[in-house]
């Protein structure tokens, strides 16, 4: 028996009532880890396992660097935090909503690329309170060696997303090479760099020995730089 094609009319006309009803939202969600220490990775047995700590060299402005004195692994100065981007989907139809995979996620958005961030504790007029602070590179004009530090938004300093790998090492991606011709285009695949140095550094009148990460493919000018990997640990 043939049927004819009006009679499948009201058929498709439903069938595309429903397919309307669907929709999809896709939502960027900013996610704030659990506490963790940043420690120093190194062939160098009184470097292996040091923890970075936020010291202060300025007002609400402070830096990562290693210390001496006695501390917990749960101490507010050494609790670091890394905030990044998870995304989510979801199709709602007459059913409900439901959550989906979404297409070209990373697998492991909790490893970065993402924000350090670290909490200022103050007091003001209503008792303690606390502020989140994110990590910069902080630069000097004349020297190729870029301190790690936390401040507030808007201060001085490069906001630098960095991330974990595999091995829970800390890196930084690079999208573009200057050293190409044209350098504005971007690579096909980000290039992860582990530059990072323990360095002898003076800033605003402080003296530590500081994470510092050393710009461009030359080594660090300053002979005080022994070179090193961080890792996170969760408190």
């Amino acid at each position: 028996m043939r049927t004819s094609n009006s009679a499948l009319l009201p058929l498709i006309a439903g069938t595309l009532q429903v397919l309307a009803q669907d929709s999809f939202s896709q939502i960027n969600n900013i996610v704030q880890s659990a506490n963790f220490n940043l420690l120093l990775v190194s062939p160098i047995a009184t470097l292996n396992n040091r923890p970075l700590g936020a010291l202060h060299n300025g007002a609400a402005h402070e830096q990562l660097a290693i210390f001496d004195f006695a501390h917990n692994a749960t101490d507010n100065f050494v609790n670091f935090q890394l905030n990044y981007t998870q995304t989510v989907c979801t199709v709602t139809n007459t059913t409900g909503t439901f959550t989906v995979p979404c297409q070209n996620a990373p697998a492991h958005p909790e490893r970065g690329p993402g924000l350090i961030t670290w909490f200022e504790q103050y007091s003001d007029q209503n008792g303690p309170a606390e502020a989140s602070q994110a990590m910069a590179l902080g630069f000097l004009p004349w020297t190729n060696v870029a301190i790690a530090q936390v401040s507030f938004v808007g201060e001085t300093g490069i906001r630098s997303q960095v991330a974990f790998d595999d091995d829970c090492l800390m890196y930084i991606n690079q999208y573009s090479d200057d050293t190409l011709e044209p350098a504005y285009e971007y690579l096909n695949t980000p290039v992860r760099l582990y530059r990072w140095y323990l360095c002898d550094t003076y800033y605003s009148g402080y003296t530590y020995p500081s994470l510092t990460w050393v710009v461009g493919k030359a080594e660090p000018q300053s002979p005080t730089c022994q070179a090193v990997n961080v890792t996170r640990v969760f408190t």
